[in-house]
């Protein structure tokens, strides 16, 4: 974790309420390029879902996943106040329970650590991608800190480098040994700025910062938010300041077959 438990608390809540407006006064009818097949309305509803699904897990201290059949309050209202609070209530009542939990408390999740405060920066991360689903769909701007969007690329790249994300996803793997270098352009203070993926028959494998400075089939730089935005096919890869050298064709292969 790059950041401490109240910080995740303080970005949830935030990007929780930064989504609620991003999409204030917008019609919900409107289709969402990066999110094929779905309207505005069906992303705000899967993000208010999302949130209600992980505080599920926490509340009741789940050791295995829960159906999403089970998920209280999961409809998105049909008012626009109604929506407005519906949303940022999602994200609000997801810290309150982590909070209540404690961050060390254990409950399921995918990953091999599996305490409460991996919600916290899971949903930090889905929240801000989709609210830039939303921006980019509707021509409204989408910022986000240098150091959350360098911890979205960590976590990012912490999940698709997990044994279960393999069993979910096996097109990750290579059946020749690829690697790939991604480095932030504008990022200092705490936590990772470089990561060097290795993918193999076996999955991938993850290294940062001064152990990633191996050299790679492809490198790919940039600002943060830029960066993060092409890793999660939300911008293409020639989008502003990000610059690849190398094999650029296991870049395209790389974004193509690690998506989920």
């Amino acid at each position: 974790m790059t950041f401490s438990a109240d910080r995740y608390y303080a970005e949830l809540k935030g990007e929780g309420a930064r989504f609620a407006e991003t999409i204030d006064g917008a019609d919900h009818g409107v289709a969402v390029p990066t999110c094929p097949e779905w309207t505005l309305a069906q992303l705000a509803e899967h993000v208010g879902q999302a949130h209600r699904w992980a505080r599920t897990i926490v509340a009741t201290r789940a050791t295995e996943m829960p159906s999403r059949d089970a998920v209280p309050d999961a409809a998105l209202p049909e008012g626009p106040a109604e929506r407005d609070a519906w949303l940022r209530a999602g994200a609000a009542d997801l810290v309150a329970v982590i909070r209540e939990a404690g961050p060390d408390a254990a409950v399921w999740n995918f990953s091999d650590d599996p305490r409460a405060i991996f919600w916290a920066r899971r949903m930090t991360h889905e929240t801000l991608v989709h609210r830039a689903d939303a921006a980019l769909a509707l021509g409204r701007p989408f910022q986000v800190d240098v150091a959350v969007a360098a911890d979205g690329l960590d976590e990012w790249f912490s999940l698709v480098s997990l044994p279960a994300m393999l069993a979910r996803r096996p097109a990750v793997r290579s059946e020749r040994p690829q690697s790939l270098r991604f480095e932030v352009t504008d990022a200092d203070g705490d936590g990772p700025r470089r990561w060097l993926l290795n993918r193999g028959q076996d999955g991938v494998r993850m290294e940062r910062d001064g152990a990633a400075e191996a050299q790679a089939d492809v490198v790919v730089r940039g600002p943060a938010k830029e960066l993060l935005l092409v890793v999660l096919r939300r911008l293409p890869v020639g989008a502003p300041g990000v610059e690849v050298t190398g094999d650029g064709s296991v870049l395209d292969d790389w974004l193509a077959n690690s998506a989920f």
